[in-house]
């Protein structure tokens, strides 16, 4: 679905099989060589200064499904270069040759994931094949039966992950002030981590 004006999402993903892939409205042509067969092209997010809030919960809920080795019950929020969902995140094509430019440079950031089967600690981890992998100790529990707020924001050269009070509103606009106040980080917190990203 493409539309016309930002949408939050109000479903429910009840499995880790289920994902969605958000992308701006804007078709990508002359920037984007290759894509599935009947796929939308679209461009995702440019720029080296970009916020993203989402407002979540993880109850728990088994695959239902043989999902071909995917982790059950393990939900995750994470961004990927906008090449690699026009193709294919892992494995190679018919002649062996990788699909996408993950295993590359393009990498990827889980804002934040559960490792393992029902697990209870959601954590961030940035993934770039070759230099700048990892993530810190900092966690937080895992929102069972109400939500939880998170803020995610790309200031170059950095990436701040964040868990937001219950009160944080999500207006239409924030100022540069509060901007400022998010990414202020607190080496004291077990659920604010900062990421370094080079150029």
């Amino acid at each position: 679905m493409v539309a016309d004006e930002s949408l939050p999402f109000a479903g429910t993903l009840y499995t880790s099989e289920s994902e969605i892939a958000v992308l701006t409205d804007q078709p990508c042509d002359a920037g984007c060589p290759y894509w599935r067969p009947g796929a939308k092209c679209l461009d995702g997010w440019s720029g080296s200064s970009k916020a993203f809030f989402i407002e979540f919960q993880m109850d728990h809920y088994p695959n239902r499904y043989n999902d071909h080795g995917l982790i059950s019950d393990a939900p995750a929020y994470w961004f990927l270069n906008a090449a690699i969902p026009l193709v294919l995140q892992y494995g190679n094509d018919r002649n062996n040759i990788p699909c996408s430019c993950w295993s590359s440079g393009c990498g990827e950031f889980d804002a934040f994931e559960i490792l393992g089967t029902g697990g209870e600690r959601g954590k961030s981890t940035i993934h770039r094949q070759g230099n700048l992998e990892g993530g810190d100790s900092n966690y937080f529990k895992r929102p069972i039966g109400q939500t939880m707020k998170f803020a995610l924001v790309w200031h170059f050269p950095h990436i701040t992950a964040l868990v937001l009070d219950d009160n944080f509103d999500f207006t239409e606009t924030l100022s540069e002030a509060q901007l400022q106040r998010l990414v202020a980080y607190d080496p004291e917190s077990w659920v604010h981590s900062l990421f370094p990203i080079g150029s």
